[in-house]
């Protein structure tokens, strides 16, 4: 990725999505990589954020993102976007098996667990409560289990750099590895 511009915390959305964009390229397919910033959980929250987002509409929309063809897919992945965080979100479906887990890769997530236990509304953030709201009522998603795991921040403002390291990671990796535990997540919603 060394022929594109470095990431900031103040990359456009266009930035960003031609790093995503050059990821997805790598796909060998088992993997959805949505290759927009996804930040807003409907339009309306968008409009409210126009005057302090440039170009919010290249950012885009949870149902965007959920509704997105999986094309033979097991594995949808993207990239969260607030005001000031960065965070990674896989969706895995299983073969066989009703439901999905819901994996959440925050750069700030170790150090959340750790000072408060592995209690859902201790360690999420809001944007990523409301997105599984939304996941669970909105668009009827079964969802069996939220892990969360992922470190490096320290609370510094490296969070979108540090989540497109995960997002590039994954996708040549092929996905996670089947003990999610091993590969340092915390199950902080369903039983293991």
């Amino acid at each position: 990725m060394s022929s594109l511009p470095n990431l900031a915390p103040t990359s456009s959305a266009a930035d960003i999505r031609e790093h995503l964009k050059l990821i997805t390229n790598n796909s060998d397919g088992s993997i959805l990589l949505y290759d927009h910033p996804v930040a807003f959980k409907n339009s309306e929250h968008r409009n409210n954020w126009k005057q302090w987002v440039h170009n919010a509409e290249d950012f885009h929309l949870y149902s965007e993102f959920q509704q997105a063809p999986l094309k033979g897919a097991t594995i949808r992945l993207g990239l969260f976007t607030t005001a000031v965080s960065s965070w990674v979100v896989l969706l895995i479906g299983q073969a066989g098996k009703k439901g999905k887990e819901m994996v959440i890769w925050d750069s700030d997530a170790a150090e959340r667990v750790e000072k408060n236990g592995p209690v859902y509304n201790s360690v999420t953030l809001g944007s990523m409560r409301t997105l599984y709201t939304y996941l669970t009522n909105k668009a009827g998603m079964n969802i069996m289990r939220v892990w969360i795991g992922g470190d490096g921040n320290g609370g510094q403002t490296e969070c979108l750099t540090l989540s497109i390291d995960f997002i590039e990671k994954v996708m040549k990796d092929g996905g996670l590895g089947h003990d999610l535990e091993d590969e340092g997540f915390t199950i902080i919603k369903g039983k293991k």
